[in-house]
């Protein structure tokens, strides 16, 4: 009788629990809900305030011209005049609705508590809002990013919710945030540089016109005193790419895995001439020539010439228009890395000439507070990238060595099973982006797109993340963790390398073709092609090719 109530007793506890806290689940909370409610909402209000400029959007997107400066004020113009403050994704339009920026800031500094929400139109027309609140002088930030798609509707997903590790507000304006990043961190960058004071009209079309083509990153043309007498420190192997971009409006065609590549003294010295005073004999001296031939040695960087930290960028503060014609442009470097608006600040001389060309004078730096040459990675002589390639290619060929003694140590069924799992490992490596075969297939359609869209590091990241995980991935994929706006390394530059996506890469379109083309016929990415052109063994491209010879 005692065994038989003892049992009772548990199926009534037992029930009892079921109904506490429900069977087969944990039962929602009341916070639970209410938070997804809040969510919700929020992504819903972000999607409406995108659908605010959705007919300039889609005009831009049919005309072929989303991440023109024309079509970043229509978007800022429409949300303005619904009362939003406003910014465009490179700093290059003013601020629209500045004035709560300012209030907020004057809440921060007074220790008050307030609120902010600044819109952040981004390049490929995809919008990011940013929310930030304030107590006791701490700084909260959530961002929700409203993507386009396809079909041309918008989706919203809330993408990061933090404490400012730095929030500081220039007296030029700025605003410098930076969030906690864990160390070793190699995905989107922490830190933001948000100019809220507006800037002159003319000093940001000076900017566009003459400094921002070269830029501080792989050269070191704004980073030392030279005139165009004494050119001083100058390496003008830097300058083809940028100088040939302004010049034709497009890229050079080549990449750094094509090594030296041969250019013909026409080519390279009209791209020159076209905006310094020098002399093919002074070109000669500083950039690698072959006598026999005419034609300069030269090689686009690699990445082990380029610097991975996240460098300054120019922008024009003054502009003196000189009683000998020429333009003088003083010029600051706002580097959100090291929360400043002026890293150090240079001078530009610029020459221009009656038919619309110009030519570079001069560079001065003025402000000692940090030496600029320390931004600049040393590029290599052709001598040392032809030994750093020799260098690659024998340890290639003892390691094929190495391994081809052990594969005779081998039994042929032990060879065999070795060599299956090696194809495997290889076509993973080459087509995957993630180790879960599961994911697969979600994730190769969201790189497709954000390759397609060029997505940038806050909104494409974001989707990648939640669509990753979706997928049965845990949010820190390699893919996503790669999209980089503004560091070299957009979604469009990545993404392919690492997956199939739209470019449709196989092991056996490798193998046909060590170089192969996406569907527009298009060159891959240097990632895709590394990894075709290791799997297939291909031969070492002909160092002397150049589409301009």
């Amino acid at each position: 009788m005692k065994y038989h109530n003892r049992i009772c007793l548990f199926v009534l506890l037992l029930l009892l629990l079921c109904l506490g806290i429900g069977c087969g689940g944990t039962k929602e909370t009341p916070e639970s809900t209410a938070e997804e409610g809040e969510r919700k909402a929020l992504e819903k209000e972000t999607e409406l305030m995108a659908k605010l400029y959705e007919t300039v959007y889609q005009e831009a997107r049919q005309e072929g011209k989303l991440g023109e400066l024309e079509t970043a004020e229509k978007m800022l113009a429409c949300l303005g005049r619904q009362g939003y403050t406003a910014i465009d994704w490179a700093n290059q339009v003013d601020m629209v609705n500045p004035e709560s920026v300012e209030a907020f800031q004057e809440r921060v500094e007074q220790k008050e508590e307030g609120q902010v929400m600044v819109l952040k139109v981004l390049h490929n027309g995809d919008l990011l809002r940013i929310d930030c609140t304030t107590e006791e002088g701490k700084v909260t930030i959530r961002k929700i990013s409203a993507a386009w798609e396809e079909d041309g509707s918008i989706h919203a997903d809330i993408v990061e919710k933090f404490t400012a590790k730095v929030w500081k507000y220039t007296e030029k304006g700025y605003l410098m945030i930076e969030k906690e990043q864990p160390a070793g961190f190699d995905g989107p960058s922490g830190y933001e540089a948000i100019r809220v004071q507006p800037l002159d009209r003319i000093c940001r079309e000076m900017n566009r016109c003459y400094i921002l083509p070269v830029s501080y990153r792989g050269n070191n043309f704004y980073l030392l005193n030279w005139t165009e007498d004494d050119y001083g420190e100058m390496c003008m192997a830097d300058l083809y790419e940028p100088f040939y971009t302004l010049l034709y409006g497009e890229r050079p065609g080549v990449e750094p895995e094509e090594g030296t590549v041969h250019i013909s003294s026409q080519t390279l010295e009209q791209v020159f001439t076209a905006y310094l005073q020098v002399t093919p004999e002074q070109l000669r001296e500083r950039i690698s020539f072959d006598g026999s031939t005419g034609e300069y040695l030269w090689h686009s960087r690699g990445t082990a010439e380029v610097t991975g930290m996240e460098l300054p960028y120019p922008e024009v503060t003054e502009v003196e228009e000189r009683a000998d014609g020429t333009i003088a442009l003083t010029v600051e470097a706002v580097w959100a890395m090291e929360h400043t608006d002026q890293a150090f600040v240079h001078r530009v001389v610029i020459c221009p000439g009656e038919d619309g060309t110009f030519y570079y004078q001069s560079n001065t730096i003025l402000s000692d507070e940090k030496d600029p040459m320390s931004l600049y990675t040393k590029r290599l002589t052709e001598e040392e990238l032809e030994e750093s390639r020799m260098t690659g290619q024998t340890a290639q060929a003892c390691f094929r060595t190495a391994s081809e003694e052990e594969r005779d140590k081998e039994s042929s069924q032990d060879r065999m099973a070795r060599e299956m799992e090696e194809k495997r490992k290889n076509r993973v490596s080459l087509l995957s982006i993630q180790e879960k075969s599961d994911m697969k297939k979600e994730l190769l359609a969201v790189a497709e797109a954000l390759a397609e869209e060029g997505a940038d590091s806050e909104a494409g990241a974001s989707r990648c993340h939640k669509s990753a995980a979706a997928a049965g991935g845990n949010g820190k994929d390699r893919i996503c963790s790669g999209l980089q706006y503004g560091t070299g390394g957009s979604a469009r530059d990545i993404l392919p390398g690492l997956s199939g996506g739209q470019f449709s890469l196989s092991f056996q379109s490798c193998v046909r073709d060590p170089s192969p083309v996406n569907k527009k016929g298009q060159s891959l990415p240097l990632f895709a092609r590394r990894r075709c052109q290791m799997l297939a063994d291909s031969q070492q491209r002909n160092r002397h090719r150049h589409p301009f010879r």
